[in-house]
């Protein structure tokens, strides 16, 4: 067992930690949607409460930075304050499953991607893995294809912007500190919410005591969330790191049983079992080997 773990990579190790934080970040954005509290101030607590932890974190340990690809720094917070802005949405309107499911197309945009940007081949073994855990996905939330509505292509849309997201990482990872990348997504996400909140006419209301204790929450496990994601993706192949964030989907789907009665059907288990299957193959090998 100790030898298994320890042929697991840093960033495959992040990633799963990733996950974990962010399905308890969707079970306490829809627990929040669901008292009076409007979305747009769930979107603002999430930024501004991640933007403090990773100011604190810079007076005891501060940044170090080339400086060097500004733009794409910036464009990566845009991307991903997007990303997350639509996220949070689906989570408020559709089941935590769901939103979820429509989350995790980003890694095969990333896989698209990345194999025009970053020129990161994968295998055809590498793509058929990625193709099953997708297909368990599906298995696992079973989203209505046939009728595509707005609110799954607000889905689609948000995986194509996390995944722009995450090849920027990518790109610029060698240029900043990972927690700098994540501030700049944080900072952008927040001022967007508060436009939002301006452009809308809403005013925040005062959060009890239960909202507060679910903010926090949010706020902890988002900006956890997004600093293993960063780090996952500077120690791993873009596509590689995607795979494995489909565990994402499995954490979601245990904490909405336990939360939202959702329980798991044949399919779902089956999806699961599909899911831990591709990405431990994928996970495990470090060489990661382009060619057939």
């Amino acid at each position: 067992m100790k030898k298994l773990l320890s042929n697991i990579s840093i960033g495959v190790e992040a990633m799963i930690l990733s996950s974990l934080h962010f399905a308890i970040m969707g079970v306490s954005v829809k627990l929040l949607s669901i008292t009076k509290i409007s979305l747009f101030e769930i979107i603002f607590y999430r930024g501004f409460i991640s933007t403090l932890m990773i100011f604190a974190s810079f007076y005891k340990n501060p940044p170090k930075n080339n400086g060097k690809k500004l733009f794409f720094l910036i464009f990566r917070g845009f991307t991903g304050s997007v990303a997350i802005n639509i996220y949070f949405y689906n989570i408020a309107t559709m089941t935590l499953a769901n939103s979820t499911t429509f989350s995790n197309t980003a890694p095969i945009f990333t896989l698209i991607f990345s194999s025009f940007l970053l020129k990161e081949y994968l295998s055809k073994k590498y793509w058929l893995l990625v193709f099953v855990s997708f297909i368990g996905i599906i298995f696992i939330s079973k989203p209505n294809v046939t009728n595509m509505s707005i609110y799954d292509w607000f889905g689609i849309l948000n995986g194509v912007f996390a995944a722009f997201s995450y090849i920027i990482i990518r790109y610029i990872k060698d240029s900043y500190d990972t927690r700098v990348i994540v501030l700049s997504f944080t900072i952008q996400g927040t001022f967007s919410a508060i436009f939002l909140l301006l452009i809308t006419k809403q005013s925040f209301s005062i959060p009890d005591f239960y909202q507060v204790f679910l903010i926090i929450i949010m706020g902890i496990t988002a900006t956890l969330g997004q600093i293993y994601m960063t780090k996952s993706y500077k120690f791993e192949k873009a596509g590689i790191a995607s795979a494995v964030s489909y565990s994402n989907v499995i954490f979601s789907a245990v904490l909405g049983l336990f939360f939202f009665n959702e329980i798991p059907d044949l399919l779902s288990f089956t999806g699961i079992i599909l899911i831990l299957f591709s990405g431990v193959i994928l996970g495990l090998n470090k060489d990661n080997n382009v060619s057939d």
